[in-house]
């Protein structure tokens, strides 16, 4: 009772009883999104550079089972739309985002 009608975050300046009613909604998300630390970095990916895609885990794999594919993959060509990178590797119709490889 006491953290969610008393306690203010600092991240937004309100209760969460507050920031969980409607009028506030988007004042909270904007908050938040002023706060976001923007840190994570990438190296530069380039046609030809040798990359690893991101797969979910199964139900049944365990947590110290890499979440990178096993296999390399080479990057064919990368488009720009929509004010994204979108990169496309052989043998693979669908297109990554930077996020979703790693560059080897």
């Amino acid at each position: 009772l006491t953290y969610n009608s008393k306690m203010v975050h600092s991240a937004h300046d309100m209760t969460p009883n507050d920031a969980h009613k409607k009028g506030n909604h988007l004042e909270v998300k904007m908050k938040l999104e002023m706060n976001r630390i923007k840190t994570r970095k990438y190296p530069p990916v380039r046609v030809g550079d040798e990359v690893k895609i991101y797969r979910k885990k199964g139900i049944s794999e365990e947590e110290r089972t890499s979440s990178w594919s096993a296999n390399k993959f080479t990057i064919e060509r990368i488009e720009r739309k929509l004010g994204q990178d979108y990169y496309y590797v052989q043998a693979v119709t669908r297109a990554y985002l930077r996020s979703e490889i790693l560059k080897v």
